[in-house]
């Protein structure tokens, strides 16, 4: 089977790098390299001397060997630490995600690489993005809930009213996904995609399989959401390089921060919240996704019992119970009465 790695910058909790590393190696990655922007985390002395973990401090002397010393913009930093990645790996195929991402494990991703038709170099995950089924605590990291699939902007609109249309295919986050790529191609990884020298894009497979998707933790919770809008608006150039529609979202949220923090609040629940008429329009639209993850579990076998523990989800049942509950026949048309 094919063997893959995956590159990641990250700049998060203890919980999270503990929960994306302890997943991935339960789902058979083969190397997984993590750059740490800030060279003093943490998380660093926790994964350091794993096996198949290649940890690197981006300090000083890491980005001492790029022209011009450390990029200022966290894109070109995540695209030239992926393109180190790709320089060491030993792998057949090489991916470059995010740390609130995970491949979701329906089955051995290696099979999915080896479907590959031969001509294609580049393989597409599209993200399903986290929901919320109740409202979350108002602080800490928050890994359970459902996520929702790309939609028809329709769909974005009969679920978020006017708001939808400030949602490409239904997402805050992205709708693009992210690239495997062919250890031996030439081409570069960059956020999204991938590119041959020159500028042309690698050859992609004509589908990304329905048996292999992202799941995007966007957002891990309240103050990670807050976050991620007020890091975009605060840092100069961000927003004039963005879609104007993506503009306008962020453009919202700088409103809605200036209103107080009830009304930010209230605008989180009202992107992130999914009640039952929600969940029911997202169910007969095709687009809500069920994934088992025991994230928990994962972090206690690779980490062991001392292991900060990312918290579980603000439900009446655990997570496994629901996820149970949901494969009953009946059981949705009791969440969500027509």
């Amino acid at each position: 089977m094919a063997s893959w790695a995956i590159a990641t910058t990250c700049r998060e909790c203890v919980e999270v790098v503990l929960a994306f590393v302890a997943h991935h190696l339960e789902a058979g990655v083969g190397e997984i390299h993590l750059f740490f922007d800030d060279p003093d985390d943490p998380a660093y002395d926790w994964v350091a001397g794993v096996e198949r973990v290649s940890a690197h401090r981006c300090d000083a002397a890491h980005w001492a060997a790029l022209q011009g010393g450390r990029p200022e913009r966290h894109q070109r930093r995540q695209s030239e630490n992926a393109a180190r990645a790709k320089a060491a790996t030993s792998c057949a195929w090489i991916g470059h995600i995010d740390i609130d991402e995970f491949i979701d494990n329906v089955g051995p991703f290696s099979e999915v690489l080896d479907r590959v038709a031969p001509e294609a170099e580049a393989l597409r995950l599209y993200p399903c993005e986290r929901i919320f089924t109740k409202p979350p605590p108002r602080d800490g990291v928050v890994f359970e809930g459902m996520f929702k699939r790309r939609m028809p902007q329709r769909l974005a609109r009969q679920i978020f009213g006017a708001r939808g249309d400030l949602l490409h295919r239904g997402f805050q986050g992205h709708a693009n996904g992210k690239t495997f790529l062919r250890s031996v191609s030439e081409a570069k990884l960059h956020i999204h995609n991938a590119r041959l020298p020159g500028g042309k894009p690698a050859v992609y497979a004509k589908d990304s399989g329905e048996d292999a998707h992202l799941l995007h933790f966007f957002p891990f919770g309240y103050p990670a959401w807050r976050e991620k809008y007020s890091r975009r608006i605060c840092v100069p150039g961000v927003l004039e390089g963005l879609h104007p529609r993506e503009q306008e979202k962020f453009r919202l949220y700088a409103a809605t921060e200036a209103a107080g923090e009830a009304a930010v609040w209230d605008l989180f629940l009202e992107l992130s919240y999914f009640d039952r008429q929600r969940l029911r329009r997202l169910r007969d639209g095709g687009c809500l996704h069920l994934s088992e993850l025991d994230l928990r579990g994962a972090v206690r076998r690779v980490f062991g019992p001392e292991a900060p523990l990312p918290l579980q989800g603000p439900l009446d049942d655990p997570p496994e119970k629901l996820l149970a509950d949901l494969r009953k026949p009946g059981w949705l048309t009791w969440l969500l009465p027509r």
